[in-house]
């Protein structure tokens, strides 16, 4: 069981935070569901009816497609994070906490884009919700990394950097659909679902450039 170290370490274990982490992700993507409703039961429906609606169905399941990817991709970088990250502190325990916080806000701001469709707060609110829990992962990993505060003294340091890399890429997507929120209003997230390439790629491009700079000094 990894514990705490160092001064300003408190009684928590960073396998607590991680129980926590889990839990609220997977209340947050089963909540998104919810937003998918059929008609009710007492409704008589025929074929016509059915199918117009499935097609008033098609904007909300795909906001839930996109933000169920969101919120998998966000709990999986958090993983990865916290299997580096050995120990913990009150600071580190604040930023996690916020960062679920706008975990449950995932579910309520999707909700918005789809009832909402025509109204461009609603996709800034689901856009920021994004940007703030992309910035604050990116602060999570940058925080413990620091002076190598949180993870282990000889942890690999093109590791640390190519995660910070990729960090940048979610926070940047955010923006990128702000910016798209005013040509493609109500669709605006399917930025998102570039975000695994976006990622892989920032990943390869730091691979890259860390590999030629140590041929160069060799």
């Amino acid at each position: 069981m990894r514990r705490n170290e160092g001064r300003s370490s408190v009684p928590v274990t960073t396998d607590r935070i991680e129980t926590l982490v889990d839990g609220v992700f997977g209340i947050a993507m089963t909540i998104l569901v919810l937003d998918l409703k059929a008609p009710p039961s007492y409704v008589r429906l025929d074929r016509a009816s059915f199918l117009q609606y499935l097609g008033e169905l098609g904007d909300p399941l795909m906001n839930f497609g996109i933000s169920f990817l969101l919120l998998s991709l966000f709990w999986i970088w958090h993983h990865t994070q916290s299997h580096e990250i050995r120990r913990t502190n009150i600071i580190h325990l604040w930023i996690n906490l916020l960062l679920l916080a706008f975990v449950c806000f995932i579910p309520l701001t999707t909700s918005m884009m789809s009832r909402f469709t025509d109204i461009w707060e609603a996709d800034m609110l689901f856009h920021l919700n994004v940007f703030s829990l992309g910035f604050l992962l990116m602060i999570n990993w940058w925080y413990a990394t620091w002076d190598l505060r949180l993870v282990d003294s000889d942890i690999d340091a093109q590791k640390i950097l190519a995660a910070k890399r990729r960090s940048f890429v979610p926070p940047l997507m955010a923006l990128i659909g702000m910016a798209l929120s005013f040509f493609v209003l109500g669709d605006s997230n399917i930025i998102y679902l570039l975000t695994p390439i976006a990622v892989r790629l920032a990943g390869k491009g730091f691979s890259r450039s860390g590999k030629q700079g140590r041929d160069i000094r060799e």
